[in-house]
């Protein structure tokens, strides 16, 4: 069972694109990836994580065992965003305590400011 999940969204153009760099990225350090028409499935051993691509950008989950491994999953993801498209706004990037459903905190968080709750 994981202690920690948390999630975010990261504003980019061309999401699918993105989504498909990053997983071919960071793929080397999980232990596997399952790929979906609608998001990539990560597994990292004490941690998982999900990609969503959007309309508007990324939706991320992470959901580790504890807190530092939390942070590394989110800095591996997060840092591959900026490395892939430098210009999106990686800078104000807000992590959500999750209720451990995934995106189902993110989207009450972000109704109205940049996605809309039915396209996540």
């Amino acid at each position: 069972m994981y202690k920690q999940t948390v999630e975010a969204f990261i504003a980019v153009s061309n999401a699918p694109m993105i989504a498909g760099q990053i997983l071919a990225r960071v793929g080397q350090f999980c232990q596997s990836a399952v790929l979906t028409e609608t998001e990539s499935r990560l597994e990292f051993g004490e941690a998982q994580a999900i990609i969503k691509p959007v309309a508007e950008g990324l939706l991320f989950w992470v959901a580790a065992s504890d807190e530092l491994i939390s942070n590394a999953i989110q800095a591996l993801l997060q840092g591959s965003v900026f490395l892939i498209a430098p210009t999106s706004d990686t800078g104000a990037i807000q992590w959500y305590a999750s209720n451990g459903k995934p995106f189902e905190t993110i989207r009450s968080q972000l109704v109205g400011k940049r996605i809309k709750a039915g396209r996540a």
